[in-house]
C-alpha cells in the first residue's frame, strides 16, 4: 500500500487541480483498503495527505477569487 501513499504524495506535489482530484480518488481507495484490512498506518497517512490537499486548496482560493475580479 506504500504505492498509494507515494503516488498521492507525487500528485499533491504537482499541485494542479486535476492532480489534487486524482490524489483524492486514490486516497479514497487507500482508505477503503485500510479499513477493510485494518491497516492503521495507511489510514494515518491518508488523513495527513488529505490535510495537505486541503491546505493547497485553501492557499489557492484567494488567487482564484482575485482572478475572477
Amino acid at each position: 500500500m506504500e504505492c498509494v501513499v507515494y503516488t498521492a504524495q507525487e500528485l499533491i506535489a504537482r499541485g494542479r487541480s486535476r492532480d489534487l482530484d486524482e490524489a483524492e480518488e486514490l486516497l479514497k481507495y487507500g482508505e477503503d483498503v485500510g479499513n477493510k484490512l485494518g491497516i492503521n498506518e495507511l489510514l494515518f497517512h491518508v488523513n495527513l495527505l488529505r490535510k495537505r490537499i486541503e491546505e493547497k486548496r485553501e492557499r489557492r482560493r484567494p488567487k482564484e477569487t482575485e482572478a475572477r475580479q
